[in-house]
């Protein structure tokens, strides 16, 4: 698995969450001047380091090329070698590997003029060329696509690698990425107001998401290649799916209750007990009682825990499902669900809970008897995403551990943790 993230990335991460550090800070010098946009918010995720900072050792790509590339394909690319490492894919040699990468805003296509176009800018713009880029540096000759469902991209990335696994290749890695670049699309944001400086989860003074950006990949593999592979897994991806509101609600960008409880009945319809849910928890005041509606009525009493990661970092948006899927795995390795969000509220909520739905302002451990957790994911076209992440057995032969048809399980590389390549 790999991160970076506002506030944080795979090294310390769980460090992070359980100080529920608050990650939230002031609009970079080198995005736009919070003065000139007094209306729009002032505060978001930002990364630490500017992600417009392309290391061209590492990228092999020419100045010329570097000026108008998207730095989304950097950062996915750096998340993705990190993965295909630290998974034991590089000293394998594999090269039947699915590459997925969820995107969405794609800023730097409004970045470039006349004048800055050169050879390199169709190749450097294109959304297409965040998963070939990848495919293209590290040889990999499996499928490779770019998925844009909004806020669901990088989870929708997550189930289209589990498809291609389940067809027979041999790997996948899935990246989801988001950087912010001009004030447009905030802009935009703001004049359907839509977002706010901070996400506020489940909370009475929810008035809108935080914007925030960073990356989150995650490698997979069939359970059947555990023997095979010389690297300790994380956890079990033990169930993903998909599916769209249609018309079921309207506008378009209104949430459907039935359609994400049908989503997360599909995944738990075995039975086995959900003890975490890790929410889309944007902040919404249409958002957040819908998805808490459907949580209550599909998990009702057996559910220890709610958790929503945008409370600390703001909401990744094409990066937001699988950064929330990471924090999951944590969740399940530790055996308790971290705070639910920055510890600059408390959870006195105009959302009515149903009682086992808890937010805890500290970590709170899992019940034995439920140590499955679930993580949603929802774009505001109308896609919902829904997987399930069990901790990984004491006993990881494959006649230990029970496959039905209904489940996917791959397995989540845990490996050494490689520093992002920056100058």
């Amino acid at each position: 698995m790999a991160c970076r993230l506002p506030g944080m990335e795979i090294s310390n991460m769980a460090a992070v969450l359980q100080a529920n550090t608050d990650c939230i800070t002031v609009v970079p010098a080198d995005r736009w001047d919070v003065k000139d946009y007094p209306d729009m918010p002032s505060m978001g995720g930002w990364l630490a380091e500017s992600p417009f900072h392309i290391d061209p050792i590492f990228s092999q790509l020419k100045p010329a090329a570097q000026k108008v590339t998207d730095p989304q394909q950097n950062l996915a690319l750096e998340a993705s070698w990190e993965v295909y490492s630290a998974a034991g894919f590089h000293a394998e040699k594999l090269t039947d590997v699915a590459v997925a990468a969820g995107v969405m805003n794609l800023d730097s296509n409004l970045m470039w003029d006349e004048k800055s176009c050169n050879t390199y800018t169709a190749a450097g713009n294109a959304s297409s060329m965040i998963n070939g880029q990848i495919s293209y540096m590290l040889h990999l000759t499996g499928d490779s696509v770019s998925i844009d469902t909004a806020c669901a991209s990088a989870l929708s990335a997550t189930k289209f690698v589990s498809s291609c696994l389940l067809e027979g290749r041999a790997a996948g890695i899935s990246v989801g990425v988001n950087v912010i670049g001009l004030p447009k699309i905030t802009m935009a944001l703001e004049k359907a107001k839509m977002i706010s400086d901070r996400c506020k989860p489940f909370h009475k003074e929810a008035n809108g998401y935080g914007r925030g950006e960073g990356v989150a990949a995650v490698a997979l593999r069939p359970m059947m290649a555990m023997g095979a592979s010389q690297v300790e897994p994380h956890a079990l991806l033990a169930g993903i799916f998909q599916n769209s509101d249609g018309r079921s609600v309207s506008p378009i960008t209104k949430p459907s209750v039935e359609q994400q409880k049908a989503c997360m009945a599909k995944v738990w319809q075995d039975g086995l007990s959900c003890g975490a849910m890790e929410c889309h928890g944007t902040g919404t005041p249409t958002g957040d009682p819908i998805e808490v509606k459907s949580v209550g009525d599909i998990f009702g009493s057996q559910l220890t825990c709610l958790g929503a990661l945008k409370g600390n970092i703001n909401h990744t948006e094409s990066a937001a499902g699988l950064a929330g899927f990471i924090k999951l795995v944590k969740v399940v390795q530790q055996h308790t669900m971290f705070p639910h969000g920055a510890g600059l509220w408390r959870p006195d909520l105009s959302i009515e809970l149903a009682p086992a739905l808890m937010l805890s302002e500290n970590c709170q451990a899992l019940r034995a008897d439920a140590n499955a957790a679930g993580v949603n994911c929802f774009g505001f076209s109308g896609t919902n995403v829904h997987a399930r992440i069990l901790p990984l057995p004491e006993d990881t032969s494959l006649e230990a551990v029970q496959i039905s048809d209904a489940q996917v399980f791959c397995w989540l590389p845990k490996g050494w943790n490689f520093r992002f390549c920056h100058c």
